[in-house]
């Protein structure tokens, strides 16, 4: 688990040392464990620079980076882990153009990279890859670098082209700024205002675009080649999700046997490390389940983690304590003092992008805490969306079957808004606003319903295409976009910052091509023939292994009363909110946002006529990352 970073020189021009020391910088965070660099500029064929940063979990003495060939014309650096590495390790020894003599190091995930590249190129290397993973590989034969991100999106790849000069890249998008503003100047950074209200709209950027014109995230399951002569050609995917229509034609049904085996093995297979690892222990189904597996597999002696949260609504120790004891794990509960207005600033100056999901902040607080303890930890990310865990989920069979008659309910949303954000009502008034959207299940997917979305930006033309219809399209879209966007990019920053390795194994390959080619009626299957049960199918699971008012219990979410911080000025919440938005402000007013409409939306929520602090904390995001630009 690392920082990466890196530039192609396309016109045979050098690579500035300076240009690298600022990459450097801007990933440090990452990796506390060692830093390395690889040059290559000595003629017009061959101008690359290469930096990492590491954090050093499997092979302390043999894993450093940038991996070097032996002959000088092979050059990596990674983020992630491998986790079949050992296997593919036995497999390079058999072949032929590798064999046995060409590994120096132990089991160095990071060496498979490098012989399994010259071995099987790019694409047999890929499909031959389990594990999380954004790398660089610098082909010296070929003159081109090759970028390249795991299935699932869950270590982050950034890049933008400077013209016919470079193609500059890194883990964050501070480093590749960073990188662009060293090679290009100040005029290479502009803000995307049609890009940035699609940010805002959804609460996080997407998969593979960024708010800064000619700034691109790497797609999950994608790689991408750089070449002197071609540049940066156009992203191709070596693995696709199986799509919604898929589903509906040929899905599989899934059942509790199938799922118990493939968890148990993709929990085994995360276990390696030569560092203490731990888990994260919620108490909720998700995570309980992979510590089970992970007890079993180690024979007791594992380590989970909570953290109780200073608010008892939004406190889940109970429960994880209660899992803990069950299975017998040496557990901890971790108390917090947040700081969360001193946190979001540095986090979002991490992320280098607006972010509307304020759970990274219990995320980065449970991270820091673990991290005290251990270097790698196991998570239950990704349960949601492969086995239906959403409450909008349902609802999207709801719009699909009702949206006609909903949309002449005599109640609208905007009188249920001043209900709080867990109550029935407030969720009904989404559903309706839903209802008579154009976006439908957007509606509820995003921050911004469409019609408060018009209310701070009256003007905005900007659209997120069709509308999921239906629970198969609404799943395809959790995980195709919302996984990647917001979840996975919210663990890896709050992580890193500590940093902290977090392992998921519901992202195991085999996880999820089963858990997205499966039929939803088999997903929400519940014990004793139960239909429609949301997670059905994995509450089953977990009946065998764990206590039952853990089974049974509501999915609580990872969140904190951030509405009601607005309102007390807990932790300098609402401080920080009234000077970002302050009516002399002219951030988002610069951006296409009206001014009258942002303080209307504050004044709302101040003063409890609505639940909107889910859009108040992405416009105090966008407008901390937006002065953030301006001091770098």
């Amino acid at each position: 688990m690392c920082g990466i970073a890196g530039i192609v020189r396309l016109d045979g021009g050098p690579v500035e040392p300076g240009w690298l020391d600022r990459a450097e910088a801007a990933i440090a965070h990452r990796g506390c464990d060692g830093n390395g660099r690889f040059v290559r500029d000595e003629d017009e064929h061959h101008s690359v620079g290469l930096v990492h940063c590491r954090l050093s979990i499997i092979d302390h003495e043999g894993g450093h980076q940038p991996m070097v060939s032996r002959d000088g014309q092979t050059a990596v650096v990674f983020n992630g882990c491998i986790y079949n590495h050992r296997t593919l390790r036995r497999e390079l020894m058999m072949h032929q153009a590798v064999g046995r003599d060409a590994f120096t190091t132990d089991h160095s995930d990071t060496e498979v990279l490098l012989h399994g590249f010259r071995a099987w190129g790019i694409d047999g290397l890929l499909d031959r890859l389990e594990g999380m993973f954004a790398f660089a590989i610098w082909d010296g034969q070929q003159g081109r670098l090759i970028l390249a991100r795991d299935r699932a999106g869950e270590k982050p790849l950034y890049f933008k082209q400077l013209g016919q000069t470079a193609v500059v890249f890194g883990s964050t998008m501070p480093a590749v700024i960073a990188l662009a503003k060293a090679v290009g100047g100040s005029g290479e950074i502009e803000v995307d205002t049609a890009e940035l209200h699609r940010a805002i709209r959804r609460g996080w950027c997407g998969p593979e675009s960024m708010p800064l014109k000619g700034f691109c995230t790497l797609g999950p399951g994608c790689f991408a080649e750089v070449g002197r002569e071609a540049g940066l050609g156009a992203p191709r995917a070596y693995w696709s999700p199986p799509t919604a229509n898929d589903r509906v034609k040929a899905g599989r049904p899934l059942d509790v046997e199938q799922v118990d085996a493939l968890l148990r093995a993709s929990v085994e297979a995360r276990l390696e490390a030569d560092v203490p690892l731990g888990c994260f222990l919620s108490g909720g189904v998700d995570s309980s389940l992979i510590a089970h597996y992970a007890q079993a597999r180690l024979g007791g002696g594992l380590r989970t983690f909570t953290v109780r949260m200073p608010m008892g609504s939004y406190d889940e120790s109970e429960y994880a304590r209660e899992v803990a004891t069950h299975l017998k794990t040496e557990h901890h509960v971790l108390d917090v003092r947040p700081s969360p207005a001193e946190d979001v600033c540095r986090l979002v100056e991490q992320l280098g992008q607006p972010f509307g999901d304020s759970s990274i902040l219990p995320t980065y607080w449970v991270s820091a805490a673990a991290g005290a303890h251990v270097k790698a930890a196991l998570a239950g990310d990704g349960g949601d969306e492969l086995f239906v865990g959403y409450e909008r989920l349902v609802a999207a069979e709801w719009l699909a079957r009702h949206r006609n008659k909903m949309k002449f309910a005599p109640v609208r949303g905007r009188a249920l808004a001043r209900f709080g954000p867990k109550s029935k009502l407030n969720k009904a008034g989404r559903l309706l606003d839903a209802a008579r959207s154009r976006q439908g299940y957007l509606d509820l997917a995003h921050v911004f319903s469409e019609r408060v979305w018009h209310g701070v930006a009256p003007d905005s033309t900007i659209a997120d295409g069709d509308a999921p219809s239906g629970i198969e399209e609404a799943l395809s879209y959790e995980f195709g976009h919302s996984l990647p966007g917001d979840l996975l990019r919210k663990v890896d920053t709050a992580s890193m910052a500590v940093p902290l390795e977090v392992r998921s194994p519901f992202l195991d390959r085999a996880v999820m091509e089963a858990g997205l080619g499966a039929t939803v009626d088999s997903l929400m299957m519940g014990e004793s023939g139960r239909r429609r049960e949301r997670k059905g199918l994995l509450r089953a699971v977990a009946a065998r292994h764990l206590p039952r008012r853990v089974v049974e219990r509501r999915k609580m979410g990872f969140a904190i009363p951030i509405g009601q911080w607005f309102r007390t000025n807990e932790g300098s919440m609402r401080e920080l909110l009234l000077d970002a938005l302050k009516p002399s402000g002219t951030e988002l007013v610069d951006h296409g946002f009206s001014r009258r409409g942002v303080r209307e939306l504050l004044n709302a929520h101040m003063h409890g006529h609505g639940s909107y602090e889910h859009c108040l904390f992405t416009l105090l995001t966008t407008v901390l990352w937006l002065r953030w630009l301006k001091r770098i």
